[in-house]
């Protein structure tokens, strides 16, 4: 009797999402309906008959420096982004960080993370979790359930290629910092200083009551993945590069950062990484988004004709795939050209003005918002977004106004970080000016609004780490930004399929921006024509292995589910 009825009540809860989300995505479609239908021109139609145009839906620092490798090519360049402004959400709030690593998926990370998601009842207790979840917003997600079932299955059963995709995806990195910090230094570091370019290293502090010795070996693979790294960050497990030196005793550690002597648990030790650099990728995004709408500068090599224009407050609602007048093909095959883009000031054409058989090349670089893009299109991408929290002070108000008042310390700049500080909760940023304090990764969706308990651990872990700036933190105002968290942890980055007119540029999920002038370069050499392999020996890593297709799924029915649940 208890059995039936259970099976009834499952059976009518069924039928009633079933039917909720049918109705939603009906309204949904409707409202689609009703956007603009007036032609929406982000061409000059003499430049497009003249060079080849490419649109980049995204304007943060991956959209914007692909946006500038494209225009030094000749390429005429529209921009679509929903802000008001370049570089206003994910690439506003990142630590800055751009060491030669990049995490690693695999069973250390994946046991990092249940540990942190575990009720407090079942664990230990700890001062503070770095990983949290709003269990009511992910658990009513169907994409987060199949998200967290891949990454699941990725990082407990690696495929046996696992491990070359990550020496690919670290060759890249190596590759694609050097271009960044190219871009930074040139023209006498014009880049550099609107970003807050900090090249004085970065310092991984230890409270354990150990002697930190460097690895006998001394070999490459060494160098790449050794237990120190799991020691100076445990949420995740990391692939380096970059050069490092042990300090032992907090007097080594204090002669390189004296900022650290105000903590009340001194640190034992320090893995200094001293080549490793930072910048701000927000100002970054912002300064390269000026440079790229003078299309005729020399100095920055954009005087082959090609020019760059940002279309703000411009979101994209539909996709019309195919020879359909209606958006997104329903027909078995994948719809993987795009001809229409359907967006909130009028529909775009993505056919050529010179040619209507060949279609213009849309590059989505929408970071965390790239699988509700790609939705549009009844597609799957595993990305889903790690919330990061992030503040800033103000070096010169620190010491302009300390010791005022009673609780205020007199503070002088050796006291300030001077480079990048972490340990394995808190990652601290020197940029010129600004202290940038970064922490937290929360899966709640894609709300940039922070969870106020979250928000409150978060400071007061950062006054932790450096109680002299106190005042400062807990007066700072705290921003949100989505890591875009790629499954396998492997960049996303190529075309979709063979046949179609989309590119796509996203993750891994952990300091990205440091790769999104290499990303640019090759979806710039894609979109020229290159074969990967040609790039791959040019650049010196197997670009095919961050390839979408096999990983962007075509699957109509989830894809509407999801945009039910999201309603987008």
């Amino acid at each position: 009797m208890f059995a039936a009825f259970f099976i009834q009540s499952g059976t009518a809860a069924v039928a009633g999402v079933t039917a909720m989300t049918y109705f939603r995505y009906k309204h949904i479609l409707k409202r689609q309906d009703r956007l603009p239908k007036t032609p929406f021109r982000v061409f000059d139609d003499e430049h497009k008959r003249t060079f080849k145009p490419v649109i980049v839906i995204g304007a943060g620092v991956v959209g914007v420096a692909t946006a500038y490798q494209l225009a030094k090519r000749g390429y005429s360049v529209a921009v679509l982004e929903p802000m008001d402004a370049p570089g206003e959400e994910c690439s506003a709030c990142a630590a800055g960080g751009m060491q030669r690593s990049n995490p690693v998926v695999d069973r250390d990370s994946w046991v990092a993370v249940v540990k942190c998601l575990t009720p407090h009842w079942a664990r230990p207790t700890r001062n503070f979790d770095f990983f949290h979840i709003s269990w009511s917003k992910c658990l009513t997600d169907p994409f987060f359930l199949r998200w967290v079932a891949t990454f699941t299955q990725t990082s407990l059963f690696p495929c046996d290629e696992q491990a070359s995709k990550q020496a690919d995806m670290l060759n890249f990195t190596n590759y694609a910092v050097t271009e960044m910090v190219k871009m930074l230094e040139k023209n006498r570091g014009y880049l550099g200083k609107r970003s807050g370019y900090n090249t004085r290293g970065s310092l991984s502090v230890t409270y354990d009551d150990v002697t930190l010795e460097l690895p006998e070996e001394d070999d490459e693979s060494s160098q790449q993945k050794n237990s120190l790294n799991m020691k100076y960050n445990p949420t995740q497990s990391k692939s380096n590069l970059e050069p490092f030196k042990m300090l032992n005793g907090i007097e080594e550690v204090l002669r390189e950062e004296p900022s650290l002597c105000f903590q009340k648990q001194l640190p034992t030790g320090a893995k200094y990484e001293y080549e490793s650099k930072s910048a701000s990728s927000g100002r970054f995004s912002k300064a390269l988004a000026e440079i790229c709408q003078n299309s005729r500068s020399r100095v920055w090599q954009l005087n082959n004709g090609g020019q760059v224009k940002f279309f703000y407050g411009t979101k994209v609602h539909g996709i019309v795939t195919g020879d359909k007048s209606s958006p997104v093909s329903s027909s078995s095959s994948e719809p993987s050209k795009v001809i229409e883009l359907l967006t909130n000031r009028g529909t775009i054409s993505c056919k050529s003005q010179s040619d209507s058989n060949n279609l213009v090349p849309i590059v989505v670089a929408a970071g965390a918002w790239v699988p509700h893009v790609m939705a549009l299109m009844n597609y799957y991408a595993p990305v889903y977004p790690l919330t990061g929290y992030a503040m800033s002070v103000s070096a010169n108000e620190a010491l302009e106004s300390s010791g005022r008042d009673k609780k205020g310390i007199r503070l002088f700049d050796a006291h300030l970080p001077s480079r990048i500080v972490c340990d394995k909760y808190m990652y601290t940023t020197r940029l010129g000016d600004e202290i940038r304090i970064t922490s937290i990764g929360e899966f709640s969706g894609w709300s940039t609004k922070p969870t106020p308990s979250v928000d409150k651990e978060f400071r007061h872990e950062a006054i932790r780490q450096f109680p002299q700036l106190e005042p400062f933190v807990t007066e700072a105002k705290t921003l949100c930004g989505h890591r875009p968290l790629v499954n396998d942890g492997i960049l996303l980055l190529g075309k979709l399929s063979a046949e179609s007119n989309v590119y796509i540029s996203c993750g891994p999920g952990s300091n990205g921006w440091k790769l999104a002038m290499g990303s640019g370069e090759v979806i710039a050499r894609m979109i020229e024509g290159q074969s990967t392999r040609k790039i791959s020996q040019e650049l010196g890593a197997n670009v095919e292995t961050f390839s979408p297709s096999g990983r962007v799924l075509h699957n109509p029915l989830f894809a509407k589910i999801c945009r039910a649940r999201w309603d987008v």
